[in-house]
């Protein structure tokens, strides 16, 4: 998945140069080999009983200066509508995974994540409670340490990034926010990346977190955590 770092770094001025020819670039390099059911850089796909949704927070997003509202999006319309689309048409999938580049936590504390566009952030939330969309994870990267974090109710978030790194920029553990829940964080060094293996029987998931050389330091099992209702 593209994010900032493919055009200029907490990129927020959407079509504007150097976008054009960063975007071209990548797609060249990785994006090519994307599935294009939406026509866009966002997309969706499914393996097995299983649904992702990948999706695009760079070229559709307001200026993080903006003051947070319900006219702030990080995804825009369109993509917003494909979103619920989404998860509508696979409300019955044993689990569902929302991909974004940066994360959703509040914890994260920085303009450039969800934590400056919480409205969109909570109407999307608000969306999978009220239509009792059961099995939707979260997937997250970009804060150079691995987490689990319980947004709400049956909403769960998992992050590990990047594969290379130069440590983590806050100190650890971080402060609550709100009434989300941190089960789980930690830097482990430079290098590390997470795992998720999924059971739909159950249904349930195993999150492992490995270094770099493959050594596991964390593994958490969780299953009828993700009922919303």
């Amino acid at each position: 998945k593209d994010d900032d770092h493919e055009i200029v770094n907490d990129w927020d001025q959407k079509d504007e140069e150097p976008y054009p020819s960063a975007i071209a670039a990548w797609k060249e390099y990785a994006g090519n080999s994307n599935p294009n059911n939406y026509g866009q850089t966002y997309y969706s796909f499914e393996r097995g009983q299983c649904s992702l949704f990948v999706l695009d927070t760079r070229r559709y997003r307001d200026e993080e200066s903006m003051p947070d509202s319900p006219k702030k999006s990080m995804i825009g319309y369109t993509q917003f509508q494909h979103l619920k689309e989404w998860l509508l048409f696979n409300k019955h999938a044993p689990f569902k995974f929302i991909v974004s580049s940066v994360p959703w936590t509040g914890f994260a504390a920085s303009k450039d994540t969800w934590s400056g566009y919480l409205y969109e952030r909570n109407a999307i939330l608000r969306f999978i409670q009220e239509h009792k969309i059961n099995g939707t994870v979260l997937i997250s990267g970009d804060r150079h340490y691995a987490g689990v974090y319980q947004l709400d109710k049956g909403i769960y978030e998992f992050t590990a990034s990047p594969l290379d790194a130069f440590g983590p920029f806050i100190d650890l553990p971080l402060p609550a926010y709100e009434n989300e829940k941190q089960i789980f964080l930690s830097s482990y060094g430079l290098n590390h990346f997470g795992r998720v293996e999924v059971n739909t029987d159950i249904p349930s998931l195993v999150v492992s977190f490995y270094s770099l050389d493959r050594l596991l330091y964390q593994r958490l099992f969780l299953s009828t955590d993700f009922v919303v209702v």
